[in-house]
């Protein structure tokens, strides 16, 4: 969904007669800036993991004992 604006512009202003309104380093320089800002507006808090719900992490292992 954030790439939406981007995508739409980039595709129909050129199909509407109108000169490209983004060359391909614009396109580049935008993708640099909303990976990383949605990243970190999307992505959950660290304090959701196991840690915060008291299990102890030197005591967590991959596979269960019955595995």
């Amino acid at each position: 969904m954030v790439h939406a604006g981007l995508v739409l512009s980039a595709t129909l202003i050129p199909l509407a007669g109108h000169p490209t309104l983004f060359l391909p380093i614009h396109i580049v320089r935008l993708e640099l800036l909303i990976h990383p800002s949605a990243m970190l507006a999307f992505q959950d808090s660290a304090t959701d993991g196991p840690i915060a719900a008291g299990v102890d992490p030197s005591r967590a292992t991959f596979f269960s004992p019955r595995e």
